[in-house]
């Protein structure tokens, strides 16, 4: 049985750039529109079902629906925790997912470590407000690079996003 797990984060952060990188590390052809359905892979022996749902008003609605446990926060870099992300964090603790992972995304864009460093320092103190472990995984990266990057961007960032899900993996399996 395939674990369940959402992505979640404000408009614009990432989300879909991030379930696209996903599809293309695991060889799946990205969705023509752009917008992921959802994407299935395999660690080891476990199954998992990466899902997003376009649109906030139906992330409010529809969190739980499909028997989600987990979710993967996606934040960009540039702006660190937005409002819609935050929501649905709340949300995610109501409906019962049980642990989260984090990608900051557009890391390549953001020259300043610091402000990094203070986007993942403000995501850990809203999860742990949350009720989840603030010291669960984190991964600084670039999903579009993944998908667009030059050679060197592209082998850099995708070894940090296949790290990042085999970390949740992990996370979601102890």
């Amino acid at each position: 049985m395939e674990k369940k797990i959402i992505v979640i984060g404000h408009i614009d952060e990432g989300k879909t750039t991030f379930i696209n990188s996903v599809r293309s590390i695991i060889g799946q052809k990205e969705l023509s529109d752009g917008v992921p359905e959802e994407v299935s892979f395999k660690i080891e022996e476990n199954g998992y079902l990466l899902f997003a749902y376009p649109g906030h008003a139906d992330y409010c609605e529809k969190i739980g629906e499909k028997g989600e446990e987990y979710a993967i926060l996606v934040c960009s870099a540039m702006n660190g925790l937005m409002p819609e992300a935050t929501e649905q964090l709340k949300i995610c603790k109501e409906k019962g997912i049980k642990k989260v992972g984090v990608f900051i995304s557009m890391c390549d864009i953001v020259d300043d470590e610091d402000l990094i460093g203070f986007a993942a320092e403000d995501i850990a103190e809203m999860l742990e407000e949350n009720g989840y472990d603030g010291n669960c995984p984190f991964a600084k990266g670039d999903s579009f690079a993944v998908l667009e990057g030059g050679e060197e961007f592209k082998k850099k960032y995708t070894k940090i996003l296949t790290e990042f899900l085999f970390d949740c993996h992990d996370w979601f399996n102890k």
